[in-house]
């Protein structure tokens, strides 16, 4: 019999395969194009990338320093805390950096369909009036919010695990 856990994973790689972007009209159908719905799809983009890597790094850690912590009498919130943890957190944040630019390309394709204001709805309205002025700028604004959001999310990370920190080269 599979396991709960096996049982998440096949229906995670399951609503994994379907492309964001193919969710759109369902998801505005159901949700609206307001915040709701936009919310959704953001987190529709951006949970399988970050389940996927936190999954595979969870896979791969190394039986044998989770048996070194036990065998020297560690809980399992301190195997968890000093094994687990430690070795989960580079393909996490490196995961949300990278959902960071799914989740805008999410709410840009949400405004894109059908909203009345935002980034995607800017770009779209001056598409329809060839002003690429506009479009360049809105796309410019975008980079910037991506930039920025990455940037923070960088910086979050080194301060709450320090031992993330990439290593010099």
């Amino acid at each position: 019999m599979a396991s709960l856990y096996d049982t998440i994973g096949i229906l995670m790689q399951l609503l994994r395969a379907i492309p964001v972007i193919a969710v759109v009209p369902f998801v505005l159908l159901w949700f609206g194009v307001a915040e709701t719905g936009k919310l959704v799809l953001i987190v529709w983009g951006i949970v399988f990338p970050i389940w996927v890597a936190t999954h595979a790094a969870a896979r791969n850690i190394d039986p044998r320093l989770i048996w070194a912590a036990k065998s020297l009498g560690a809980s399992r919130f301190d195997v968890f805390a000093s094994v687990v943890l430690p070795a989960l957190v580079p393909s996490i944040v490196g995961s949300v950096r990278v959902a960071v630019g799914i989740g805008y390309l999410c709410v840009v394709a949400a405004e894109l369909a059908g909203a009345d204001s935002g980034l995607g709805y800017r770009i779209w309205v001056s598409h329809l009036v060839f002003r690429a002025d506009r479009m360049v700028a809105a796309l410019v604004v975008l980079g910037l919010l991506t930039f920025l959001t990455d940037w923070a999310v960088t910086k979050v990370s080194l301060i709450l695990w320090p031992w993330s920190r990439p290593r010099e080269s």
